[in-house]
């Protein structure tokens, strides 16, 4: 009655309460199938190789023990070994010091707790193989303030990316308070929100791609020189999104944006007792 309402824990515990007062061998091969398909064990392997440092994080049916009370270290076999320690997060134990391109085996040893109580009947084996990270293409920030002169661009960040694709659209004046009510600034655009901005409520301004460095599973910074390429800024906003120039353009998910400002005004704010004082400067003179 447990089992067929998914209670699979008590269901166990109520079988080999069974086992224990005699029953049949064909409930203790129930309960063997049981424990392997619901009960507490180790399911698998994620691997996250979107860092600098890659991890990989081994996952239990069932939730571990997160105090240091326990030491998973006499539990886990990991082949070459690695100089990181193991960290318990809810069902999972990851483990720290991996590299790309990494192949390790993971074996789990029967008799590994959880924080209700059971162990890990049997032990385990999985192959763990850690690849590049992916191509990725992003900006520090999502908003920026760029001098009308003497700027060096602003830092566009990729990862495993040889060229980027880049777009800047304008948002006039007039369509400013339409684009805060429905939050659309400092956040990043998708195909659809660049669709409407390009056709009907701004301008695609330029378009291109720019080369950069690409060091492997390494993140670089490249200077896009926004001054070189619009000669000519008018009142707006302005959205750069870029991607990596291979990409799929008919692909819906945002894309990394960088909401700018290109102005000679610098605002600097200093709230105090006696309310909020606004200086105005020139970012050219300081004056």
């Amino acid at each position: 009655a447990l089992e067929r309402r998914s209670l699979y824990k008590e269901a166990i515990a109520a079988y080999r309460a069974g086992v224990e007062a005699g029953a049949d061998d064909g409930v203790r091969a129930h309960l063997d199938n049981l424990i392997a398909t619901r009960g507490f064990r180790a399911t698998g392997v994620a691997v996250n190789t979107d860092l600098e440092r890659p991890e990989f994080c081994i996952t239990f049916r069932g939730k571990l023990i997160a105090e240091r009370r326990v030491r998973y270290e006499d539990y886990i076999r990991i082949e070459p070994p690695l100089a990181g320690g193991l960290t318990v997060r809810g069902d999972r134990l990851c483990a720290a010091g991996a590299a790309h391109g990494d192949r390790h085996s993971v074996t789990v040893l029967a008799g590994l707790p959880s924080a209700d109580g059971e162990e890990t009947p049997a032990s385990d084996t999985f192959e763990v193989e850690i690849g590049d990270r992916p191509a990725s293409v992003g900006f520090k920030g999502n908003t920026y303030v760029l001098p009308r002169t003497g700027s060096a661009g602003i830092p566009v960040i990729t990862v495993n990316v040889e060229r980027v694709s880049l777009r800047i659209l304008r948002i006039d004046e007039r369509n400013l308070v339409n684009q805060m009510i429905r939050d659309r600034l400092s956040g990043l655009l998708g195909k659809w929100d660049i669709d409407q901005i390009r056709d009907e409520e701004g301008e695609l301004v330029w378009q291109g791609e720019m080369a950069v460095v690409s060091e492997r599973n390494r993140r670089v910074t490249t200077a896009f020189p926004v001054g070189d390429v619009l000669k000519k800024t008018e009142p707006g906003i302005y959205a750069v999104v870029a991607e990596p120039a291979n990409a799929d353009s008919k692909d819906w998910a945002p894309r990394a944006t960088q909401w700018l400002v290109i102005s000679d005004l610098g605002l600097t704010t200093f709230q105090g007792a006696d309310g909020l004082v606004v200086f105005a400067r020139s970012l050219e003179t300081g004056m």
